[in-house]
């Protein structure tokens, strides 16, 4: 319509079709469109509508499925780089070759300082909750023609291990965590673990 032949407001009103008023309801084809399509949580991922589904129903379903805490989540997830899908198709033929396992000693602020074990282990888990690599896990790809995702998880509950014993010193204790079986992991749990032993001298050391 045009416009400039309304004289006042109420003839301007008058002027314009009332289906072509913006009221701010969707139509019934609107409605349609929005419930039939759904949004993809993960933008950096680019899902099809059916692999956004296959990627609810199977990997995201199993990882809350196998979750020791109701919290755990999907924070998001995205494409692997060809490198990591490389490292990954060796680790799977090679796992011993991609397993890193290190000993230290937990440093003192003064000589007459003692480590809260409390304090140490929660310091790790905050750690964790900080860095999104520490809570990244890879799963088979949902998407044609891709070999591995990774998802950065939130609510990860960390694998923190004491030893009961308390041995005399230092090089006891470095013993004690050599003689420890390898750590399993879940395949879709971050693939970290911190095992403490603490001597009789008050040292703490970790694996």
């Amino acid at each position: 319509p045009d416009i400039l032949l309304a004289e006042s407001l109420e003839q301007l009103a008058q002027l314009q079709p009332s289906a072509e008023l913006d009221t701010g309801k969707a139509t019934p084809e609107t409605k349609t469109t929005t419930s039939t399509i759904q949004e993809n949580p993960f933008p950096l991922l680019e899902l099809s509508e059916s692999e956004l589904f296959r990627f609810k129903e199977t990997t995201a379903a199993r990882i809350i499925a196998g979750g020791s805490s109701s919290d755990i989540g999907l924070e998001t997830a995205y494409p692997c780089t060809p490198v990591q899908e490389g490292i990954l198709l060796a680790a799977i033929r090679f796992p011993e070759s991609y397993r890193i396992e290190r000993i230290f000693e937990v440093a003192k602020g003064t000589m007459t300082d003692s480590i809260d074990l409390e304090l140490f282990e929660q310091a790790w888990r905050d750690v964790v909750a900080r860095h999104g690599a520490l809570r990244t896990v890879f799963a088979p790809s949902v998407r044609d023609g891709a070999g591995f995702d990774q998802i950065v998880l939130v609510g990860v509950e960390c694998d923190i291990r004491r030893l009961k014993v308390s041995p005399k010193d230092g090089g006891l204790a470095v013993k004690l965590l050599e003689q420890q079986k390898a750590a399993t992991f879940s395949e879709l749990r971050p693939a970290h673990r911190i095992t403490t032993c603490s001597t009789i001298e008050g040292s703490v050391y970790c694996k």
